[in-house]
């Protein structure tokens, strides 16, 4: 399930050979005065509400909050679910989960806050001679040992440094206890050789921010559209690739069947179909997503006028909400704006908007001079002052650039915040943004411009 809060940062998978859902909001952690260890009987109560077995469990803190991660499969699925205990009060999501298939090892990974990936052994002769699995990522190797009791889920965390959850493993190894390969992934098995579109979309927008007189056009439509896990998908499909008109109405087909009557978009079938009523500002991303789907095939959106009755019902909102942090509440209105920007409301309306948002720009200065340094911030502050100058955020430019100098990676990357190591294509994208917002050069250019290119054309995978 969702929960009351938000980060701008899409929570994106890393999967091998197989279609995955995520939910894209992750758990507000920023009052942690309550929370303690999930209990085993809070553990049996969500196995029994969700009639699941569970296959691995894993404690990530994150801003001294536990966070337990349940690895799971039912009948349908396979998973991770993420659960807290406030005080006693049971909090938890389904963050990840894919179709049971025949991968012999299934991998689902989450970015969004939480930076974490599961890899489960999903065959019972390979689980058993199992003595240790390498993981790679990139130029980082990750060695996991099977303990004794080891479930058949394994975790890798932020304490396995340089790992990017977002792009997934390179190559999968386990080793029985006389060191020989008992499994790798096939050709036609679990080696994925798709279309990365996470990264040649944000290496993509980035390389054109770089080089405007070289830009980097769309990949060609091959006249088969994939099955979308979600809004997510299929914004990232739709951003990335030529649309035929052939195919525009099958791709709005499935965009409109995640609407719903309330003037909102759910991020995909399953959370529809629940019977869960979350706050409103939960569907302001998959909204947002939504939205710009509409704008970028050239189609008018059908529900506009409850769009933005839907927007209006955020904004007022917003006022229970006083818990979120500057990255989640400025985040909210700065898709707030982007909506609006996509949706040319009438200038009436735009100012209505306004003027109801900037009764928050005293608590977005607060929770903005408190809050820690990150590219996140730092970019929604600057599109807050441009989409409104009365919210008049305390903006340093040399603290910005400072603050860049010290992330960037010898590569000329950047990558997720809290990583020296393993880059991340929309952190790289974001921080971009910034140097172009505030007009200085971006350090390191021809390194990055480099790196850029290899990671597009390696997100290609066999098109090239």
């Amino acid at each position: 399930m969702k929960s009351k809060g938000i980060f701008i940062l899409f929570a994106v998978i890393a999967v091998i050979g197989v279609i995955i859902c995520v939910s894209v909001l992750p758990f507000n952690l920023s009052n942690n005065n309550n929370y303690i260890n999930v209990t085993d009987r809070q553990i049996s109560d969500i196995v029994d509400k969700e009639k699941i077995t569970v296959l691995g469990k894993e404690i990530i803190v994150e801003r001294d909050i536990p966070v337990t991660i349940l690895s799971y499969k039912t009948d349908s699925e396979i998973g991770a679910i993420e659960a807290m205990n406030n005080n006693g009060q049971l909090e938890y999501r389904k963050a990840i989960y894919t179709e049971v298939n025949n991968s012999k090892v299934i991998t689902l990974g989450v970015n969004g806050g939480l930076n974490y990936s599961v890899i489960t052994i999903n065959d019972d002769d390979i689980y058993n001679k199992t003595d240790k699995m390498i993981v790679f990522y990139k130029n980082v190797r990750v060695v996991l040992e099977k303990s004794d009791g080891q479930s058949r889920s394994f975790f890798i965390n932020k304490e396995h440094e340089g790992v990017s959850h977002n792009n997934g493993p390179s190559l999968i190894e386990i080793y029985n206890a006389n060191d020989e390969l008992i499994y790798e992934p096939s050709d036609e098995d679990e080696r994925s050789t798709s279309i990365n579109y996470y990264d040649y979309l944000y290496s993509k927008e980035s390389l054109n921010l770089l080089s405007s007189d070289n830009k980097t056009e769309k990949l060609k439509s091959d006249n088969v559209i994939p099955n979308f896990s979600g809004m997510h998908d299929a914004w990232l499909y739709v951003l990335s690739v030529n649309i035929q008109n052939q195919n525009k109405k099958n791709i709005l087909e499935y965009i409109s069947s995640l609407y719903s009557n309330n003037g909102h978009y759910y991020a995909n079938t399953k959370e529809k179909e629940s019977e869960l009523s979350l706050d409103s500002h939960l569907y302001l991303l998959d909204t947002k997503m939504a939205v710009e789907i509409y704008h970028e095939l050239g189609e008018e959106m059908p529900n506009k006028k409850d769009v933005l009755l839907y927007l209006q019902k955020v904004i007022s909102g917003l006022s229970n909400n006083d818990q979120l942090d500057f990255e989640s509440k400025g985040g909210l209105i700065e898709l707030i704006y982007q909506i609006l920007n996509l949706l040319n409301p009438s200038e009436q309306y735009v100012s209505d908007i306004d003027k109801s948002l900037t009764k928050y720009a005293k608590d977005l200065q607060m929770v903005y001079n408190e809050s820690a340094p990150s590219i996140a911030k730092y970019l929604i502050a600057l599109n807050l002052n441009t989409y409104n100058p009365r919210f008049n955020l305390n903006i340093k430019k040399e603290e910005i650039l400072e603050y860049l100098k010290k992330v960037q990676l010898p590569n000329g990357l950047f990558s997720l915040e809290g990583y020296e190591q393993g880059y991340d294509t929309l952190s790289t994208f974001l921080a971009i943004n910034i140097y172009d917002r505030i007009a200085y050069p971006v350090l390191n250019k021809q390194m990055l411009l480099n790196s850029l290119i290899a990671i597009n054309e390696a997100s290609q995978g066999d098109i090239n």
